[in-house]
């Protein structure tokens, strides 16, 4: 017989899968409004493709830790699917609405139209995934009693991503960016240099 949990590690379990959730949420958000936005990408190396790889691989890790959160049940993670879903598809309407006037002709744009509604045709099935992970729970009406050691599993995964989709962001977003024309001790270049009369400054 599985012995009740105390109630302060019940509030503990909500906040620690509530924060990992909303981390990995606004991670989405952000990289599907960044991803979204339409560039100027003529003249870019293959057209800009990297920087959608880029985001495209942050999509997916999200995603990833999305379905571990839903894999080891975190508390609220059927809600986070439809916050994801909506953030997605609003990213998308948003710069569908807001998208650039080519009247000359000389601008290459990417993402073009067809891929943003794309995107928030994904963004619909997440938020369609999410109601119907919702409705279902609602429709089991049995609620499973969880161990002492499936609640030390969940806060353990929970941490673990509140680490990664919330602690090393964070940390990026507080380091103090890179001087212009920047090397490294080793003399390697790490910023942007345009000639060789510019001032180099050396970084730890």
């Amino acid at each position: 017989m599985t012995r009740p949990v105390p109630r302060l590690w019940l509030w503990l379990d909500t906040a620690l899968s509530w924060t990992a959730l909303l981390g990995i949420v606004t991670s989405l958000g952000w990289i599907s409004f960044h991803g979204m936005r339409p560039l100027d990408v003529g003249g870019t190396l293959f057209g800009g493709s990297f920087n959608q790889m880029m985001y495209a691989g942050a999509w997916i890790a999200a995603i990833a830790g999305m379905l571990v959160a839903s894999a080891f049940r975190l508390a609220g993670h059927r809600a986070a699917w439809c916050m994801a879903g909506v953030l997605q598809v609003c990213a998308g309407a948003w710069w569908l609405l807001h998208y650039p006037e080519n009247h000359v002709g000389d601008l290459i744009l990417s993402p073009g139209r067809e891929e943003i509604a794309a995107a928030m045709l994904v963004g619909l099935a997440l938020l369609c995934g999410g109601v119907f992970l919702h409705v279902r729970a609602v429709r089991a009406q049995r609620h499973r009693p969880i161990s002492g050691t499936g609640m030390l599993v969940r806060s353990v995964v929970a941490g673990s991503l509140i680490l990664i989709f919330a602690g090393i962001p964070l940390a990026n977003a507080l380091r103090a960016p890179l001087p212009y024309c920047a090397f490294n001790k080793e003399g390697m270049q790490l910023t942007v240099c345009l000639d060789e009369s510019d001032a180099r400054t050396v970084v730890d």
